[in-house]
């Protein structure tokens, strides 16, 4: 799969501090890959189904999944082979090294 551009803003917000070994964030994330490796159209659009694949890792202070990489499709070109969307979702990182 060949992205087109990743603008993974990450926006990340700390939803809740547990009391000692964690924190509830939010991910928010767009993202476009080539429209071949990566098919959408108005179909997709209306049905809002997730597409794409990959994960989003912690490589520091913890060492598990942050979520999925997965999008909902907002715009596409056919003529340009793009295609381009977005998500936010929560998780909670489980980690005695991370600082608030």
């Amino acid at each position: 799969m060949h992205a087109r551009w990743i603008s993974i803003y990450m926006y990340i917000r700390i939803l809740y501090i547990c009391y000692i070994l964690c924190v509830q964030i939010e991910i928010s994330f767009r993202i476009a890959w080539r429209r071949s490796d990566t098919f959408c159209d108005q179909s997709t659009i209306d049905s809002q189904a997730l597409i794409g694949r990959g994960s989003l890792s912690c490589i520091s202070g913890c060492n598990h999944t942050l979520g999925y990489m997965s999008f909902y499709c907002t715009d596409f070109s056919e003529v340009e082979d793009w295609t381009a969307g977005g998500r936010t979702y929560q998780t909670t990182i489980f980690t005695p090294e991370f600082e608030a």
